[in-house]
């Protein structure tokens, strides 16, 4: 803190002193600029807050606010001596904000966790994997159960484990959701989710037998020391990474600041995406959650001492940005979501939809590489494996996706897959009892045959003596408590929707929505084609010029783009867009301010084009022996202006 505070005021200085020796009026012309650049950068987050106010904007009356400050300070000494004694105010700040309880807690020097001297007499080897934000309709097929077309290793899963039909989450944010799992204990909004906050949990409760593997994402309950051998220019090189991605969520509008790294992915490597990674890991942004899966999944194998492995998997959270191959694409923008709200347009929340089944796909992949990994290794039969979620998710026009106190289905926050397979197992097998995720730990307890040391509010669900719930209970983040009758999880009005939206079969059958969906995977040859050489269709070249710079990581698996020239006052339009003569994508298209039309589409797995002329857009009207195709002049901008 002293550094960040102290080094770019000394360096500023220094650049206004050489300047000053070089030039008395080159010295002040220097300060006056960089009273410019700084009051500007004040400015411009509250002129942020402005609504109406696109980035551009914002940017240039920022620099005004800027240009007047500085025309003051040069001209006023009382607007000189006032900004030097406000220089203090960081400071001050800074000392107030490390005051704090909390944040003393998180930067101070931290007690060892606590570890639990119990009794482990055997040398199971435990697995445990959580994702995140997966509600279980997302899994299921028109009979209520596992969906093996679209998602099979899920289905492979429930073939040899227990699969707990009814489990439900008891809080809707990860941070408080995960603590519950592995303590065993109802949440508590007023902990933070950390070992020092729950150190009575699964990780502290064997380690003192185990070796622990622990990755998690959004918690840091397993406190492991840091290696020595760290280097240590590499750790400042990542807090001033960090520090800088900060600073530009800060500083800049959200229209400006869409390509940044999110914060939400973890608390810390923001650029990497690899939260609390050893400095050399070097993973860009965007492979994290597949590429450390990959190395959690190196190191499941035989060994002398006793294995546990846990692993929090950013799968299918969002940003969808993944492809169920592992494929990124761009962009990542969810229209039609603002903050935890969906908006009314039915389409925006369709196509977020979709691409959360097809970020799934990826899930189900993964899952696969574990059970194969287990299997190759000998370790399947032997080990006790947990795969569960934290919470779930809600797809609803008008409704919040994550608070189940602002939706009509709060069974899709609620509901979460939860597979238990025991060593031995190999016949699955489904519990319909009233479950909740703080079973879980008294459970792997009682599998293991050890005495938990704190008092739980979960059960094991291996006991028979475990008394029956009479409701469902679940924590939203606000710090509400929430009941509901154990059969909301049992409602089937989104698993219909699912269906009726995405219908059935595999990944594939995903990119066949919306009314012309019978369109895709069609040659455009043998259709009726006419020319409407009045019509434009500009393309977003970003995803292309990606997909170049960058192959191994990122392909065109989205398109965004405009339609100008359509007819004025017409509100939406049906286009079919074909990759190299077969159609890949049938959406519609919506009216923006300026009049033009607005698309954004999935392109279907076979559909990978490399430059803009592989890509031909087409507006579709008419039906059935009277479709209609108009060809449209199809091109890009140097950056089509993106969103609504």
């Amino acid at each position: 803190m002293l550094a960040l505070f102290c080094a770019p005021p000394a360096l500023l200085w220094l650049v206004v002193a050489v300047g000053g020796a070089i030039a008395p009026s080159i010295g002040r012309s220097l300060q006056h600029l960089f009273v410019l650049v700084l009051v500007a950068a004040i400015a411009l987050p509250l002129l942020n807050r402005v609504g109406g106010l696109t980035g551009d904007v914002a940017v240039l009356l920022s620099i005004g606010v800027g240009i007047v400050a500085s025309i003051l300070y040069a001209g006023n000494r009382r607007v000189r001596t006032l900004l030097g004694v406000l220089a203090l105010a960081p400071l001050v700040f800074a000392s107030a904000f490390f005051m704090d309880d909390d944040i003393a807690k998180l930067v101070g020097d931290s007690a060892a966790s606590s570890l639990y001297d119990v009794a482990v007499e055997g040398d199971t080897p435990v697995v445990f994997v959580v994702f995140d934000e997966l509600p279980l309709t997302s899994l299921l097929d028109a009979s209520g159960q596992i969906d093996r077309a679209r998602y099979p290793n899920f289905a492979r899963l429930a073939k040899t484990a227990t699969w707990y039909r009814l489990a439900s989450t008891v809080h809707s944010n990860t941070i408080h959701a995960v603590p519950a799992l592995l303590s065993g204990r109802n949440p508590d909004s007023t902990k933070l989710p950390t070992g020092d906050d729950h150190p009575e949990n699964l990780f502290n409760l064997l380690a003192g037998h185990y070796d622990m593997d622990v990755r998690e994402s959004f918690t840091r309950l397993w406190r492991r020391q840091r290696d020595a051998s760290e280097d240590g220019i590499a750790l400042a090189r990542a807090v001033g990474s960090d520090l800088v991605v900060l600073y530009l969520h800060v500083l800049l509008p959200e229209d400006l600041s869409e390509r940044l790294p999110p914060l939400t992915q973890g608390w810390n490597r923001f650029s990497t995406g690899v939260p609390g990674a050893s400095a050399d890991d070097g993973f860009e942004y965007g492979k994290n959650s597949l590429q450390l899966f990959r190395l959690f999944l190196e190191r499941l194998g035989p060994s002398e001492a006793p294995q546990f492995h846990y692993h929090h998997v950013n799968l299918p959270h969002r940003p969808w940005r993944f492809l169920p191959s592992g494929a990124l694409y761009h962009p990542e923008t969810d229209y039609g979501l603002v903050g935890n709200l969906w908006g009314d347009q039915p389409w925006w929340l369709t196509q977020a939809y979709q691409r959360h089944l097809l970020q799934l796909g990826l899930a189900d992949r993964l899952l696969g590489e574990l059970l194969d990994r287990l299997e190759q290794t000998g370790l399947f039969d032997r080990t006790l494996l947990v795969v569960a979620s934290d919470h779930g998710s809600s797809f609803w026009a008008g409704e919040a996706r994550r608070d189940p106190a602002r939706t009509d289905h709060p069974e899709d926050i609620l509901s979460v897959p939860l597979f238990i397979k025991v060593p031995g197992q190999d016949q699955g097998r489904v519990d319909r009892r009233n479950v909740e995720t703080i079973d879980v730990l008294p459970t792997l307890a009682d599998l293991l045959d050890i005495e938990v040391p704190w008092t739980t509010d979960g059960c094991s669900l291996e006991d028979d003596g475990c008394p029956d719930r009479m409701e469902k209970t679940i924590w939203n983040k606000e710090g509400e408590r929430l009941d509901f009758s154990p059969q909301v999880v049992l409602r089937t009005a989104s698993l219909q929707r699912k269906l009726e939206l995405f219908g059935v079969g595999g990944l594939d059958t995903l990119y066949e929505i919306d009314l012309y969906r019978a369109l895709v995977g069609r040659r455009v040859e043998g259709l009726r084609v006419i020319e409407a050489p009045e019509v434009n269709a500009v393309l977003d070249p970003d995803a292309f010029e990606l997909a170049r710079i960058r192959p191994d990581q990122y392909v065109v698996g989205r398109l965004e783009g405009e339609i100008q020239g359509y007819p004025e006052g017409q509100r939406m339009a049906y286009l079919g867009i074909a990759v190299n003569g077969r159609f890949a994508a049938a959406v519609p298209a919506f009216a923006r301010r300026d009049g033009s039309l607005f698309f954004s589409a999935m392109l279907a797995a076979f559909a990978r084009p490399e430059r803009i002329e592989d890509v031909e857009i087409y507006l579709v009207e008419g039906g059935g022996a009277k479709l209609k195709l108009r060809r449209v002049v199809t091109g890009s901008a140097q950056r089509a202006s993106g969103g609504l």
